[in-house]
């Protein structure tokens, strides 16, 4: 699996979602690894490959879940 750099992965998720996971996250280094992370409740899919299929509500609701410590 290749390692998205930050670049690559503002191009596909955009600004606002980028802020919110670093927000969320605590940190750009987080958020890097974060998105190029396989997430069980994506069925170990990436939050990149979500970004590339439109799915940013599905990592927003887990930025959400995350922030307000919610188990999915």
């Amino acid at each position: 699996m290749k390692y998205h750099t930050m670049d690559e992965i503002f191009k596909v998720a955009g600004e606002e979602l980028i802020d919110r996971a670093i927000n969320v996250l605590g940190n750009k280094d987080e958020c890097l690894n974060w998105f190029n992370l396989g997430i069980m409740s994506f069925r170990y899919k990436t939050p990149y490959e979500l970004c590339e299929s439109g799915k940013k509500s599905e990592i927003y609701d887990e930025l959400n879940r995350i922030e307000h410590r919610i188990h999915s």
